[in-house]
Order: C-alpha cells, then sequence, then structure tokens
C-alpha cells in the first residue's frame, strides 16, 4: 500500500491570487463551481475603459479576461439583487451642482 504525502507547495503570488479568486467565486456564487469557458463575447468600448480595466489587471496581477470576468459577475451578481433599478441608477447621470 502506497501512502502519498501531501505536496507542499510554495505560495507564490499567483496562486494566492488563485486562491483569492476561487474564494471570492464561492461566497459571490454559492453552490456554483468555476464553470468552463467555452463560448466569447466580442464588444468595442472606449479607450478609457479598456486603459482603466488594463490597470486594474496590471494592479491586481491579474489577466484583462480575468478582471473582465469578474467586474461582468459582480455587475449580475448586483443586477440579480436589484434588478432594473441596478441598470437605471449606472444609467442615471449625477446632476450637475448648480444647475
Amino acid at each position: 500500500m502506497i501512502i502519498s504525502r501531501p505536496v507542499l507547495v510554495h505560495a507564490t503570488p499567483k496562486l494566492l491570487a488563485l486562491r483569492k479568486i476561487a474564494h471570492w467565486h464561492r461566497a459571490a456564487f454559492p453552490g456554483v463551481g468555476i464553470v468552463p469557458k467555452d463560448e466569447r463575447i466580442g464588444f468595442r468600448v472606449s479607450a478609457e475603459i479598456k486603459t482603466a480595466l488594463l490597470h486594474i489587471a496590471r494592479k491586481e496581477g491579474r489577466s484583462l479576461a480575468q478582471v473582465c470576468e469578474l467586474l461582468l459577475r459582480g455587475g449580475i451578481n448586483e443586477y440579480e439583487k436589484e434588478g432594473s433599478g441596478y441598470l437605471n441608477r449606472l444609467l442615471t447621470r449625477p446632476k450637475e451642482k448648480g444647475r
């Protein structure tokens, strides 16, 4: 009988980030495992949005795709809580002071 020992893995920043994503995913979507990616979405964004997303990705040590997926999942989660009020709040521009 062969008894395997646990393999000690050095906790690299990437491994810690993956654990953090998995923990967030379990908390945000209980009962839903990490789903394999089998579809693609392509859409155009302004240069300002792309720059902001790339800045977030660099700051968090993640890929652009990971950041986009996390933000989309977070938005979906909020929409499911609030319904169309969530989108309306995002679409409503704050009134300028003095008007």
